[in-house]
């Protein structure tokens, strides 16, 4: 009998800890789209705070449910709900527009961000220095993918006269400063909150 009430025990808490994880990933999904409506259009790819969102997400939720997260954010707008910017731009043919590649690094990103932000037995760094570590990984993740898929679009697809020069430049660097600043504003944000979300199961 008391096997049974506590085999019981065990399967609502799982379903509670279920619960919880599905709430916070579209919370965090929500916080993502949020992002991408704060754009300054640049071109080729325009400013918006999808990155230190997506990396925030990956701190907080881990390699499973941040990852869950971004697949949603990357499905809705694929699906035509308007969430991958400002202007309203969604839909399958976005994967020809030459920022898509970005978004694809995001992904990728919330995996590896998940993974290495996650705390180890006998870990000798701190975990903000871990989250750093994270998010740096991340980045260059997220610009790898990014840059090498505009300079397909632009070559291939738009036939654009382009170099591999320009795109470092204006795919690149010109955010670099920016992204510095949130790979560490965002390992502190997450190392302050991570606190309120460690009964996730990752």
């Amino acid at each position: 009998m008391e096997t049974i009430e506590s085999q019981k025990k065990e399967r609502r808490v799982k379903r509670i800890a279920s619960t919880r994880n599905i709430v916070y990933s579209a919370l965090f999904t929500a916080l993502i789209v949020a992002g991408s409506y704060i754009t300054v259009d640049i071109q080729p790819v325009p400013f918006t705070m999808q990155l230190p969102c997506v990396l925030l997400t990956s701190l907080l939720l881990g390699p499973i449910w941040g990852t869950v997260s971004v697949f949603v954010y990357i499905a809705l707008g694929l699906m035509g709900v308007p969430v991958f910017s400002s202007k309203g731009a969604a839909g399958i043919t976005y994967v020809l527009k030459p920022s898509f590649g970005y978004i694809i690094g995001f992904l990728v990103a919330s995996v590896a961000v998940g993974t290495i932000a996650k705390s180890k037995e006998n870990d000798k760094l701190k975990p903000y220095q871990r989250m750093i570590i994270a998010n740096t990984v991340g980045v260059l993740i997220i610009y790898t993918i990014g840059m090498i898929y505009m300079y397909l679009i632009l070559k291939l697809y738009l036939a654009t006269e382009v170099t591999v020069k320009t795109i470092f430049l204006s795919g690149f660097l010109i955010f670099l400063p920016k992204e510095i600043v949130f790979i560490f504003l965002t390992a502190l944000l997450a190392s302050k909150l991570k606190p309120y979300v460690k009964m996730i199961q990752e």
